[in-house]
């Protein structure tokens, strides 16, 4: 779902580590290399990367940090997992990486959030962004993958005053809470990135009315135009809203006779081809 361009939008992964990772005989490492590779990726895209970890965790004997269990881990041995605050802290104080989304789906996964501390005084001096969404707090065991189903249901469905783009703030997490019983739903932000290209946002809102919040790009018509900004200039992103304005503007942009060679001739061309009808569709 979070793949699919006209909800998540987020870019596939292939190769060794792909996009979604399903196995009994998985080993930390396993986990560790696959979030190394989405972490060079997103990093060389200038991206925001989305991480969720769905499955079994624990929290050692008076203390509240997460770690996530794979084929070999135990309870009493820390070693044997995956310390998940500190895998969320290197990622998005990786510098290059827009900031990471992170959706915990275990027992006690109030405990991934990390140390902001680790962020403030990292490599990137504190300019990062991490959002984590939890299934359940640092105490409490999480049932049958309640959170990812409600998650899956909301942005299906979307959320009616949510913006054009669904985030994790307190408006996705009350949804989350109403359909979610048993468990605390909970959610932590760290934003101290003054100069973010977007915001961080997790998948389109379905139920957004784009023109009362002046959005005339559907989600086909934005990867399209998102492709051809690439061809551009790299790393490229388009404005979080693209309004009649911006099209005008970028639509006067490529009938100019200003065009260098190469990639901006490349650019232009794409960008007269992208599909009018794709420009003005609502969303999916």
């Amino acid at each position: 779902m979070l793949t699919d361009p006209a909800l998540g939008g987020c870019v596939p992964r292939t190769g060794e580590h792909p996009s979604l990772l399903v196995s009994s005989k998985l080993a930390a490492e396993d986990v560790r290399k696959a979030v190394t590779e989405s972490v060079r990726r997103a990093k060389a895209d200038s991206s925001v990367l989305v991480v969720a970890l769905l499955g079994h965790g624990f929290t050692a004997p008076q203390r509240t940090e997460l770690y996530y269990m794979v084929r070999d881990s135990t309870p009493q041995s820390t070693s044997s997992a995956v310390h998940v605050g500190q895998l969320l802290t290197d990622a998005a104080d990786e510098v290059g990486v827009d900031g990471v989304i992170a959706l915990i789906d275990t027992c006690r996964a109030a405990g991934a959030i990390p140390d902001t501390g680790r962020l403030a005084g990292g490599v990137r001096s504190g300019r990062a962004r991490l959002a984590v969404l939890t299934a359940a707090a640092a105490d409490q065991n999480a049932r049958d993958m309640r959170l990812s189903f409600a998650l899956v249901r909301v942005i299906k469905e979307g959320l009616a005053g949510a913006g054009s783009m669904l985030h994790v703030d307190r408006t996705l997490t009350e949804a989350l809470r109403e359909q979610v019983s048993g468990q605390t739903v909970g959610r932590a932000e760290y934003d101290n990135d003054p100069f973010a290209l977007q915001g961080l946002w997790l998948a389109y809102n379905r139920r957004h009315t784009r023109a009362g919040a002046g959005e005339s790009v559907g989600p086909l018509g934005r990867q399209e135009l998102q492709e051809a900004v690439e061809m551009w200039r790299t790393p490229g992103a388009l404005p979080e809203r693209l309004t009649l304005t911006a099209l005008e503007e970028l639509h006067a942009f490529v009938r100019t006779d200003q065009n260098e060679p190469g990639a901006m001739s490349a650019f232009a061309s794409r960008s007269r081809r992208t599909p009018t009808t794709w420009l003005i569709s609502p969303p999916v």
